[in-house]
This record gives structure tokens, C-alpha cells and sequence, in this order.
């Protein structure tokens, strides 16, 4: 599933990575989709495993999170987008 939305007159991707049933949704530029040795994204705060106030997405390991659930994070939004 992919949304298009603009920002400042910018053009975004909004992509939905889908393993098993989890959905990890990360943002991209389409221009740097074309250049062969740049992997890019850009996570949203949808997606992960934190709770509270850290809920959803969060990569931080310094603001109390539970350690485990920022490496999940990580782990979820690097395999979205495949690195």
C-alpha cells in the first residue's frame, strides 16, 4: 500500500513493510529510489513494540524504554527497509 502526500511542495512515500502480521510504515524519496547504492527510509512512530509514552516506534535507548523493545524496533524498521 503506498500514500503519496506532500510537504512544502516535496514529494513523500509512505510504504507499508508487511511481515507475517506486522506492518512496519516508513517514508521515502522516490528520487534517491532510483540511484542503485542508496538505501534510504525513514521511520514513523508506527510499527513497533514500545508502550507508553514510548509507544510505538522508539529508538532511543536513553529515555527509559525498555532496552529489548528499542532492539526489536530497530530490528523491525531496518528489515522494512532492507537493510
Amino acid at each position: 500500500m503506498l500514500f503519496l502526500f506532500s510537504f512544502k511542495e516535496r514529494r513523500y512515500v509512505l510504504k507499508h513493510y508487511h511481515l507475517n502480521e506486522i506492518s512496519t510504515p516508513y517514508l521515502t524519496f522516490p528520487i534517491l529510489e532510483n540511484i542503485p547504492w542508496i538505501t534510504h527510509g525513514f521511520s514513523t512512530r508506527l510499527g513497533g513494540v514500545s508502550s507508553g509514552i514510548h509507544s510505538t516506534m522508539n529508538l532511543g535507548f536513553l529515555n527509559g524504554d525498555i532496552p529489548e523493545n528499542v532492539v526489536e524496533n530497530y530490528q523491525r524498521i531496518c528489515s522494512a527497509i532492507g537493510v
